[in-house]
């Protein structure tokens, strides 16, 4: 028997359907990218809250604090946000602490996103986007059992 094996062949071949295939995913990614989602992602802009609407007479919220235990630093605020020094706008959970927030940084950002029903069956949710825009949905304040806090 004469049988010669070319292990060059092989080799070709594997490189060409490695090359083929790297590109094909690089191609893919860069047109996923270049593909914006709609602004609105398909559902309507949310209406305008009235004035007074939320929070009675409660002062925006305002305070940050941090949370350092365990070699971990971590920013809260008390409208909801997590993790962001939002006024340097750098990452405020760090692993492990260093005295002047230099070290690595885990998480950029976060945010408490609570929901429920109402008695009436509606759907009901508050929940932080980075308040870029503005809005609180969580208010610190005094609460009351019947309501008028």
């Amino acid at each position: 028997m004469n049988a010669q094996q070319h292990p060059m062949k092989g080799l070709q071949s594997a490189l060409l359907t490695r090359t083929f295939a790297l590109s094909l995913v690089l191609v893919l990614g860069q047109v996923s990218q270049a593909m914006a989602p709609p602004a609105t992602a398909g559902m309507p802009p949310p209406p305008p809250r009235p004035a007074g609407a939320k929070a009675a007479s409660c002062s925006p919220a305002s305070q940050v604090t941090q949370l350092a235990f365990n070699n971990v630093r971590a920013v809260i605020e008390n409208g909801g946000n997590k993790w962001t020094r939002r006024g340097v706008n750098r990452s405020g959970y760090e692993v492990p602490r260093t005295p002047d927030f230099s070290g690595p940084n885990a998480i950029y950002a976060g945010a408490l996103w609570m929901g429920g029903l109402s008695p009436d069956n509606q759907l009901k949710i508050a929940a932080v986007l980075y308040r870029a825009s503005g809005r609180n949905d969580f208010w610190p304040g005094p609460l009351t059992n019947t309501g008028d806090a």
